[in-house]
């Protein structure tokens, strides 16, 4: 950020509020829209989940009228 002349992150914002306000009608909803950048999660963060997952059904299982779905595929719980 130094080598743009910005010393802090209220100047950063400052600055990108005074474009927006600055910008026509059209500009301003294209720097407002939001972007997303697509991620994958990995099998060690898959297996994390579906554990966690498995630990929330053991402490508090479903009742016998609740709809519920077995996993297609099951990680094995080893190191």
């Amino acid at each position: 950020m130094k080598v743009h002349g910005i010393n802090n992150q209220q100047e950063i914002y400052q600055l990108l509020l005074m474009n927006l306000i600055a910008a026509n009608f059209e500009t301003q909803a294209k720097m407002l829209r939001c972007v997303t950048t697509p991620f994958v999660i990995n099998e060690k963060v898959s297996r994390l989940i579906e554990a966690a997952g498995v630990k929330s059904l053991a402490i508090d299982p479903p009742e016998p009228e609740d709809e519920t779905i077995a996993p297609k595929r099951s990680f094995s719980q080893s190191g």
